[in-house]
């Protein structure tokens, strides 16, 4: 009898862990086995409400979180990594995740997605978004950048001035409105505050005046 007991309480335990699984909220697939090197990754432990989970990794820093099964992790090498997932100090789950580059960050003007656009439709997307390709968010931030315009009385940008923060102010708001077709709008350079805490200073964009 006690062998048929020890028996049902090993499959019990297997089927509480069959559905465990390991994802990374960070990027937009969530299906995706892939982390990206240099920045904080958020690696969840999904299927199961048990608590008290321990992550390990040959190649990563981890660090515990608000939530018992939500883990931050960095990565700083290129290739192939295996995650151990530990309860009580057994292995339940061992996934390979593939560390790879993040990429440069994408600067966008608000949702618009080519380099021409109306004076209304700049001034009502009234924000610079910095993306990174692949991520679900970009954990870069944008400091401050520049705004300049060249008409066709110019051929180099004037009123150049700097906005702090990412956000069209109102005296920009009204140089743009009193644009013309042909006339174009010179965001940046552009100083982000990196994955690192360091800010930096990255080239900006141009939209044309429809």
């Amino acid at each position: 009898m006690r062998p048929i007991l020890s028996l049902m309480l090993a499959l019990a335990a297997m089927m509480c862990h069959a559905q465990v699984d390991l994802i990374n909220r960070t990027v937009i697939r969530r299906d995706s086995s892939f982390i990206f090197e240099g920045m904080t990754n958020e690696l969840v432990v999904t299927g199961t409400a048990a608590r008290n989970w321990q992550l390990k990794a040959r190649n990563a820093g981890i660090w515990p979180t608000d939530s018992s099964r939500v883990f931050a992790v960095r990565s700083y090498r290129i290739g192939a990594d295996t995650f151990s997932l530990l309860q009580n100090g057994k292995v339940v789950l061992k996934k390979v995740f593939n560390v790879i580059s993040s990429g440069n960050p994408v600067l966008r003007w608000g949702t618009l997605k080519t380099d021409t656009a109306t004076t209304t439709e700049i001034i009502a997307n009234k924000r610079m978004v910095m993306l990174l390709p692949g991520a679900d968010h970009c954990p870069c931030r944008i400091v401050s950048f520049e705004i300049g315009f060249i008409t066709a009385q110019s051929i180099e940008r004037t009123n150049i001035s700097r906005i702090e923060g990412n956000v069209l102010t109102p005296e920009a708001a009204g140089q743009i409105s009193k644009l013309i077709h042909g006339d174009k709008v010179v965001f940046g350079p552009v100083r982000v505050n990196a994955f690192d805490g360091r800010t930096r200073e990255i080239p900006g964009f141009t939209i044309v005046i429809k």
